[in-house]
């Protein structure tokens, strides 16, 4: 794992575990986390599976996944680099929220490609989808800091 990484690893797991842990910060809720390395393209499928199933490693094959709720509500993952593209693909099927991290030397598109998604992040298909998708999995709608 590049230190870079590693340290951004860091950060996440004590940025929320401060806001876990401050009852002034976000009260009445939970945050938490699982962390997996997608980063090669020999390990960076079976955790993308695992994110989306509920008690196994098998996600159910639906026609419609805007109701479907999956282990994860949203995802931070690798930058440039094929890898984000394949967890990308897997998991815009069932709307889930991607993050792509900020930094230095990154750039706003996978792959140096401005026709592919952007880096973690696809487009929904319907604007407005995502927002839909939160509201389902939350209960409540989006708040305007979250976007869609």
């Amino acid at each position: 794992m590049k230190v870079l990484g590693y340290n951004l690893m860091q950060a996440t797991h004590f940025a929320v575990e401060e806001i876990s842990n401050d009852i002034s910060l976000l009260p009445s809720v939970l945050l938490g986390y699982e962390m997996v390395d997608t980063c090669y393209m020999s390990n960076n499928v079976h955790p993308v599976l695992y994110f989306l199933s509920q008690d196994d490693y098998f996600p159910p094959i639906q026609e419609d996944y805007s109701h479907y709720v999956p282990r994860v509500v949203a995802t931070t993952g690798p930058d440039n680099s094929e890898s984000s593209m394949t967890v990308a693909h897997f998991l815009s099927l069932s709307l889930l929220p991607q993050v792509r991290p900020l930094g230095p030397g990154r750039g706003g598109w996978a792959g140096g490609q401005p026709s592919a998604f952007p880096e973690g992040s696809p487009p929904p298909p319907i604007p407005g989808v995502l927002d839909r998708g939160a509201e389902a999995r939350s209960g409540h709608p989006p708040q305007p800091w979250q976007g869609s």
